[in-house]
């Protein structure tokens, strides 16, 4: 499956989950990293959800992440939007506000061709991912 259809499933699957009746273990700040709470609710409360879709970003936005870079090289726009597209609706999905912000302005600049301005804006993307990696692998880690 490619990522970008294992992640419109995944999206379509968080919306299919039920939510949880039952208490709910109390989940860390939120901030424009990642909004803890609402990642929480995506989930339905269900810890081993949340690792398994932590897992499978993990896997996937390494590659995206040099999509991105290959594309800028290859000053392909088309590639750049496609690539930064899979990783905003990964990301936000996850709740990454910063990523998914900034990987919507890559998306954007991919459609308009304009690859001068990228460079910029994708390294700002590496840094907001690492960043948002590992808040994530340690949220999983807390509920696995």
């Amino acid at each position: 499956m490619r990522g970008d259809a294992l992640f419109a499933a995944i999206e379509n699957a968080c919306n299919l989950l039920p939510r949880s009746t039952g208490p709910q273990r109390t989940v860390g700040a939120s901030d424009d990293v990642l909004d803890e709470e609402s990642l929480w609710s995506t989930v339905g409360g269900d810890g081993a959800f949340l690792g398994d879709l932590v897992d499978l970003f993990m896997a996937d936005a390494p590659t995206r992440l040099a999509e991105l870079r290959a594309a800028l090289a290859n000053k392909d726009a088309a590639a750049m939007q496609f690539a930064a597209h899979s990783l905003k609706g990964a990301s936000g999905s996850l709740a990454g506000t910063r990523v998914e912000a900034l990987a919507k302005a890559v998306e954007s600049l991919g459609r308009d061709g304009d690859m001068a301005a990228a460079g910029e804006v994708i390294d700002a993307l590496e840094t907001e991912l690492a960043a948002f990696s590992r808040r994530l692998v340690v949220m999983a880690d807390r509920y696995r």
